[in-house]
């Protein structure tokens, strides 16, 4: 099932019952989920770009967020990118694939896969077929970030094990662009978890809310 999101004058607003005519809303969500309004307020922040305008314009079309995370009995991976303003304001788009929980694919091995997903787009939403997972290998090749990756394996194991969360600090928005190691330090790392550590392991990147993520209750916290 497929989900975007972005500032437009036309969607289906924050769900039913929660219309909106103009800006930030869903532009489109498949069934069932288009009909659960729960479930798309929870998934709202990980499927919003929440930078500085100013890095936006800075990076445009190479700017690339990633997030995953399990609601329910769904997993969402989302990829998050520039869009054209909208109104004169810095916009965003979104997409976001879902999967139901349980079986032996891991969706988080599309982390990363730019080309898996869609960039902005205007009018109908096109049509995109969902990746066959089980055609995945663990992602990205790291041969020259073997020791961070390593590191990063580790500080996970023991994040998911205590049920702590997991913050990574980088001095650079770059690091947040299309092509760029940390997702594929995050994509890779994760993948290498044990399958039943893996389960519920949710990722966002970058956050520039925190607190969305890590008050109680929220998804980030379970």
């Amino acid at each position: 099932m497929h989900i975007r999101r972005g500032l437009s004058d036309q969607g289906i607003g924050e769900g039913p019952g929660a219309p909106i005519g103009y800006g930030e809303q869903y532009l489109h969500a498949d069934s069932p989920v288009a009909e659960d309004g729960e479930l798309l307020r929870t998934l709202r922040p990980w499927m919003a770009l929440d930078l500085p305008a100013r890095v936006q314009e800075d990076y445009r079309e190479r700017l690339e967020g990633w997030s995953m995370v399990e609601i329910g009995q769904r997993v969402f991976v989302t990829r998050l990118g520039w869009a054209p303003p909208f109104d004169r304001r810095q916009a965003y788009f979104s997409h976001a694939m879902g999967w139901p929980t349980g079986g032996h694919a891991d969706p988080g091995a599309l982390l990363g896969r730019t080309a898996a997903f869609e960039a902005s787009w205007s009018g109908s939403p096109p049509s995109t077929s969902t990746p066959e997972l089980s055609r995945f290998s663990l992602p990205w090749a790291l041969s020259e970030h073997q020791e961070a990756a390593q590191v990063m394996l580790a500080h996970m194991l023991a994040s998911a094990s205590s049920g702590a969360v997991l913050i990574l600090a980088t001095r650079r928005y770059g690091s947040f662009t299309v092509g760029a190691p940390l997702t594929g330090l995050v994509a890779f790392s994760r993948a290498a978890l044990p399958a039943d550590v893996r389960r519920g392991y949710n990722v966002r990147l970058p956050a520039g809310q925190p607190e969305l993520y890590l008050t109680p209750g929220s998804p980030a916290r379970g």
